[in-house]
């Protein structure tokens, strides 16, 4: 599954790698846009699923080689890859683009049809129409907050050490101006009188 070889091994690595950022944290905001999680901004999320269609591509191109990724036998870098294309597969990567990458569909449609990926995904449904973010009807254009600027304060001349010297004597003549505590004398058991604390 990590590839037989030292080199399917380092391959596996770095289709992990690839799979993550091309398809997690790239597709992550069109998601977010989907299900109303985050602000929707149309360029973006137009960028960002074409760049995840891209990744797409060049998965259906290796694919038009071989039998999985990395030649014929299953790896992780397979497992992985179907995984995270499931959301695409199911909400943005209608029949139109299918038609585009046809190893690649062919390739997640066989693992998605496996016993496998049934008994963890259920029996998957391929996309349609593309779902897109929607606005909700009450929903208005969020506004910036003002900044409000922030007067420069005033140079008084001092150094810092001034300042500091300053503050210090404020300080001790606020504690000498608070009234002082009476110490309360703590009466002793004379029974207890000679016996030495263990604290």
């Amino acid at each position: 599954m990590l590839g037989n070889t030292n080199f399917k091994q380092a391959k596996v690595e770095e289709y992990l790698e690839s799979a993550e950022n091309a398809i997690i944290v790239t597709g992550t905001p069109i998601f977010n846009m989907i299900f109303g999680k985050q602000a929707i901004d149309m360029d973006l999320f137009k960028t960002r699923d074409a760049a995840i269609k891209d990744y797409a591509k060049s998965l259906d191109s290796t694919l038009s080689q071989s039998k999985n990724l990395l030649g014929e036998e299953i790896t992780v870098a397979d497992i992985i890859n179907v995984a995270f294309l499931t959301a695409y597969y199911q909400m943005r990567f209608e029949d139109g683009f299918r038609k585009q990458v046809p190893h690649l569909t062919q390739w997640f449609t066989t693992h998605i049809a496996s016993e496998n990926f049934k008994s963890v995904y259920g029996d998957l449904a391929l996309c349609k129409q593309e779902r897109v973010p929607k606005a909700k009807k009450d929903e208005k254009p969020k506004e910036e907050k003002k900044v409000e600027s922030k007067k420069p304060k005033v140079d008084d001349g001092k150094t810092p050490e001034e300042k500091k010297r300053e503050a210090m004597e404020r300080k001790a003549k606020e504690q000498e101006s608070k009234p002082k505590e009476e110490k309360k004398e703590v009466q002793i058991d004379p029974a207890y009188k000679g016996v030495k604390s263990v604290l």
